[in-house]
């Protein structure tokens, strides 16, 4: 393990020192640049992330593709009274998006800064557990506020770390009524997270 980590630390460092002169000129951060990238988000759900954007004069405009893993809750759903009684249902949080705009500051040589806000997309399914009712469908809309803190270690390759903070829009009757019995569905798509990737820029 020790050994893996110091080859890892070796590996960045070299990526660093060859990015020196990428960043560290007195032009700085490029003002037209467009990224893509993998991500992990951690929050109320655990996700992998695609992401891709573009700064265009310092604006920044972001696109993320969110795939929730391992995402389940059991919660106990009052069915309508043609299905007889009240039984547990399923839920899962399905693939969603987010879309954010910003701009960014440059910070010493090679930190930028990026103030954002946007919105996310999380889709929700149910079944009730013993199968006894068709999936249902909702979802929620959320807006964002974030600080996309960027590191570059080379001319080509970036650090990012953005923490932030997700505000639910608002939600149907399905969704609202697990989060009273569920309440950590809540989590799927609201509260503080925060996204750590490395994005590639071209």
């Amino acid at each position: 393990m020790k050994r893996t980590v110091v080859l890892f630390l070796t590996f960045l460092a070299a990526l660093s020192s060859s990015g020196q002169n990428a960043v560290g000129e007195p032009d700085g951060w490029p003002m037209n640049q467009y990224y893509v990238g993998a991500e992990a988000d951690v929050g109320g759900t655990v996700a992998a992330c695609v992401v891709g954007g573009a700064y265009y004069s310092g604006v920044n405009v972001e696109l993320r593709l969110r795939y929730p893993l391992g995402t389940k809750r059991t919660a106990y759903y009052n069915l309508p009274i043609r299905y007889g009684s009240s039984r547990e249902m399923e839920l899962r949080s399905g693939c969603g998006f987010e879309a954010l705009a910003g701009y960014g500051i440059p910070f010493a040589e090679r930190f930028r800064l990026t103030p954002s806000a946007g919105i996310r997309y999380t889709p929700i399914k149910g079944w009730t557990t013993d199968w006894s009712l068709s999936e249902q469908r909702s979802y929620v809309f959320s807006g964002l506020g974030a600080l996309k803190v960027e590191y570059a270690l080379s001319p080509s390759y970036t650090l990012v770390v953005t923490p932030g903070y997700a505000v639910p829009l608002g939600r149907d009757a399905f969704v609202r009524s697990f989060e009273t019995s569920c309440p950590a569905i809540r989590t799927w798509y609201g509260g503080l997270f925060i996204h750590v990737g490395i994005h590639f820029n071209f």
